[in-house]
């Protein structure tokens, strides 16, 4: 049995305490990430199953990890729609995001594959919306674009961070709220080359 499991319900706590408050004391963008943190701590039940068992490790370990604090500490949580785009008018930038997740979310839940025919279809819609909006030809210039601007707007370690609390905690994930940015920054940087290769 891990050495982390056999922590006391205080010790636990107390250790999720110190991470937080450990964040709050370096940056001001850490700070907005450790306020974001308190909403959602997690909690293992005094009864849990194996999945939050091994989750509950892989978060402690994550806590106590300098490398992953440092992350939090100095990136942003993946910002707000109106955030998303720099230099894009707030407004816009908010349109052009909810309209981006609206379409991709789809054809995550179905399980495409982001290297597929049918994805390039959604992501065609996708650019077309950003180029009218931003008045900029649909071209492999605006695709590296986006893919730039999505990509950072996601780090997969808190990402993980945040899935591994909701197992702890045994709450539902909705498919919709799992982040799309992944998917479409792979579909926008374009099919394999060496599918690429065979067409």
């Amino acid at each position: 049995m891990h050495e982390l499991t056999r922590l006391t319900s205080d010790e636990r706590r107390r250790l999720v305490t110190d991470f937080i408050t450990s964040l709050t004391a370096t940056t001001q963008v850490a700070a907005t990430a450790a306020a974001a943190l308190r909403t959602a701590v997690p909690d293992l039940p005094e009864d849990p199953s194996h999945a939050q068992l091994a989750a509950w490790v892989e978060l402690a370990e994550l806590m106590g990890d300098t490398d992953f604090r440092a992350r939090v500490a100095h990136a942003t949580l993946p910002p707000s729609d109106e955030d998303a785009l720099p230099g894009v008018a707030p407004h816009t930038a908010a349109d052009l995001v909810r309209f981006a997740r609206q379409t991709v979310t789809p054809a995550i839940e179905a399980q495409t594959d982001p290297h597929s025919e049918q994805a390039a279809a959604v992501v065609e819609t996708v650019v077309s919306r950003f180029a009218t909006a931003l008045a900029r030809p649909a071209d492999p210039e605006l695709r590296a674009w986006m893919a730039q601007q999505f990509e950072q707007g996601h780090d997969p370690l808190v990402e993980r961070y945040w899935r591994l609390v909701w197992t702890v905690n045994d709450w539902h994930v909705l498919p919709g709220h799992l982040p799309f940015q992944p998917w479409l920054v792979t579909a926008l940087r374009g099919r394999r080359a060496d599918e690429q290769a065979i067409h």
